[in-house]
């Protein structure tokens, strides 16, 4: 039994749970940010996951080297991947919902799900943007929500017309809301010179929570 060995492996993976902790406001974490995708083309390569994947084995190798556990390899491995490893990243994770309580105005609004994607309905395109959010805290100033796309996303549309929802909201503690855009497009050039058009999700975008004294950015990318 090696003790020295299963500490070294508990300590790498709550530093790892750290690494690929979902930061406020953003839905990457601070591995993304080291090690950003690679975009080649229209493909995109996570090199993160490649590390990810490297330390995820050299910490269950360890686990197993130190003899902790008087069970199969096999064993080891299930409880470890399916059971250890989930539960130490949902751990992490709420170290988020008291950065959130700290705000008492509109900072206090988190993001749990975003995604963009493109519509074609008749001869009209679309970009559509869900949002599902939750409150941390009752607000007691209203707010009210719009949308920033990314600038070189912009260098593609020859038009949008913006859909910024003018309508006042309030939100109480722990209530979630669900909002909808459809922001209407139209993109330059023919259909086959725009990959741009299967790859939204390569390209940020800024959800605006606008109150009455204060206004906070979250940057959204389906990638992540």
């Amino acid at each position: 039994m090696n003790n020295k060995r299963y500490l070294r492996a508990l300590g790498i993976l709550f530093l790892y749970c750290l690494l690929i902790m979902q930061w406020p406001y953003t839905q990457r974490s601070l591995l993304t940010y080291i090690v950003p995708p690679l975009r080649i083309n229209s493909s995109t390569f996570f090199l993160s996951g490649l590390i990810s994947l490297i330390i995820v084995i050299w910490i269950y190798k360890e686990i197993v080297a130190s003899k902790q556990f008087q069970t199969s390899n096999g064993v080891i491995f299930i409880i470890f991947i399916f059971i250890v490893l989930p539960f130490c990243t949902r751990t992490i994770n709420f170290v988020n919902d008291p950065i959130y309580y700290l705000h008492n105005d509109v900072g206090s609004i988190e993001i749990e799900e975003s995604d963009i994607r493109l519509l074609q309905v008749d001869d009209n395109e679309y970009i559509h943007i869900n949002i599902r959010i939750r409150g941390h805290r009752r607000l007691d100033e209203t707010f009210k929500v719009n949308i920033e796309l990314d600038k070189e996303l912009l260098d593609y549309i020859e038009f949008i017309e913006a859909d910024d929802d003018e309508k006042p909201y309030r939100i109480m503690a722990g209530e979630r809301k669900h909002f909808e855009f459809k922001l209407p497009v139209k993109f330059k050039g023919d259909h086959s010179d725009i990959p741009i058009k299967n790859r939204l999700d390569d390209f940020d975008y800024v959800i605006n929570f606008v109150g009455e004294n204060s206004t906070r950015k979250h940057i959204r990318n389906d990638l992540y």
